[in-house]
C-alpha cells in the first residue's frame, strides 16, 4: 500500500494491487506460482472523522507488476516496473496518476540492461530516476529531467567497484 497526498484536492489516497491466488487461476511456471486474476483497489481518506472509509476497486490491473516494498513518487504519479511475459519480454515503465486515477507507459532510457531483474525507480530531487545495477557491481543512475520526454534521460552516475587484479 502507498499513501500519498494529491495535489490540488488536499486529499489522501492509498494504492492496493492485489493478485489473487485461487487454485483456477494460478498456475507454476519455474517453480513459481503464477497469478492471473489481480484488483488495483483505492482508499480514499475522509476528510471527516463522520465519513466512512471504504475501498473502491478499479478493476483488473492492467500490468504486472514487480513486487518492491516502495516505487517512485514523482509528478503526482505512482511509478512502477512491470514484470516481463511471454508474449511481452520487454519491461516497461507504467505509471499510475493519482489524480485522475489512470495507469499510463513512461519512457524508458536507452541504457540497455531494463530486462533484468536488478534495476529500481527512484525519485531524486523531484526527477524520476532508473538506477541500473550492472556486473560486477556497477551502477548507473539515469535520470529523466524533463517529466514524460525521452530525450530527456540521461545517465548522471556510474558507480564501479575495484576489483584489484589476482
Amino acid at each position: 500500500m502507498l499513501l500519498n497526498k494529491t495535489s490540488g484536492a488536499q486529499e489522501y489516497k492509498v494504492v492496493k494491487i492485489v493478485y489473487f491466488r485461487a487454485s483456477s487461476s494460478s498456475y507454476r511456471v519455474r517453480g513459481r506460482i503464477q497469478y492471473k486474476q489481480s484488483e488495483v483497489q483505492i482508499l480514499t481518506l475522509p476528510t471527516s472523522t463522520d465519513q466512512p472509509l471504504s475501498w473502491r476497486s478499479l478493476g483488473k490491473a492492467p500490468y504486472k507488476f514487480m513486487k518492491r516494498p516502495t516505487e517512485a513518487l514523482v509528478n503526482g504519479r505512482l511509478h512502477f516496473v512491470t514484470r516481463p511475459r511471454r508474449h511481452v519480454p520487454d519491461r516497461k515503465f507504467v505509471s499510475f496518476d493519482l489524480e485522475d486515477e489512470e495507469f499510463r507507459e513512461i519512457p524508458k532510457p536507452d541504457c540497455g540492461g531494463l530486462n533484468r531483474i536488478n534495476h529500481r525507480l527512484v525519485n531524486l530531487k523531484g526527477c524520476l530516476c532508473a538506477v541500473v545495477y550492472g556486473n560486477y557491481g556497477k551502477l548507473d543512475i539515469w535520470v529523466m529531467k524533463s517529466y514524460g520526454v525521452k530525450e530527456s534521460w540521461g545517465k548522471e552516475y556510474s558507480i564501479g567497484t575495484y576489483v584489484p587484479k589476482g
